[in-house]
């Protein structure tokens, strides 16, 4: 519980950040395989398919390059920009059971959203519980807006990263294993 209240220093925010993406992608991986077994389907996510990388193979360092303009764009939208307004909204309140309400309110809208945004099967479980913890990461590491913009910097590495993990075991999935 300590480690709730602490201040982070920058470094340990982006190793925060880092430790996020990781945590993300495991919980990707294993959620698609628990679907997978309790489907009896294969359910991946579409970058494990050979079709999906008829197009995309050819430029695949360019195509990291742009994910990051990617996921930068998507934070911003989804967390970087209404949490900003909120908590700055929001410093002012004497009641911080009412802060942390209307928080996580904002937590739990803002990743049912990224998760609809993202319009396939099962992205309530996957980009919503993903847009959740990336939302505590930037409010952990905002520290009540104190730090945006180190707040933004490391949730747009946390979401690239995850987002990098996936496109390049897709990439070798399909290459070597001859994926879906």
């Amino acid at each position: 519980m300590n480690f709730l209240k602490r201040k982070l220093t920058p470094t340990e925010s982006i190793i925060l950040a880092i430790i996020i993406a990781f945590l993300s992608f495991d919980y990707v991986l294993i959620f698609c395989c628990l679907a997978s077994l309790i489907l009896n389907n294969a359910f991946l996510p579409v970058v494990y398919s050979k079709h999906f990388w008829l197009s995309f193979e050819p430029r695949l360092f360019y195509n990291l390059k742009n994910l990051f303009f990617f996921s930068a764009g998507e934070e911003f939208v989804w967390r970087i920009l209404p949490f900003s307004i909120l908590i700055w909204c929001l410093r002012k309140t004497v009641n911080r059971f009412l802060m942390h309400l209307i928080l996580v309110i904002a937590v739990v809208l803002s990743s049912l959203n990224f998760a609809f945004y993202h319009a396939t099967q099962f992205n309530l479980f996957i980009q919503g519980m993903l847009g959740v913890f990336w939302s505590f990461l930037f409010l952990k590491i905002s520290e009540g807006g104190n730090r945006l913009f180190l707040a933004s910097i490391a949730v747009i590495l946390a979401h690239w990263l995850y987002n990098s993990f996936v496109l390049l075991n897709g990439y070798f999935f399909v290459r070597y294993w001859g994926g879906l």
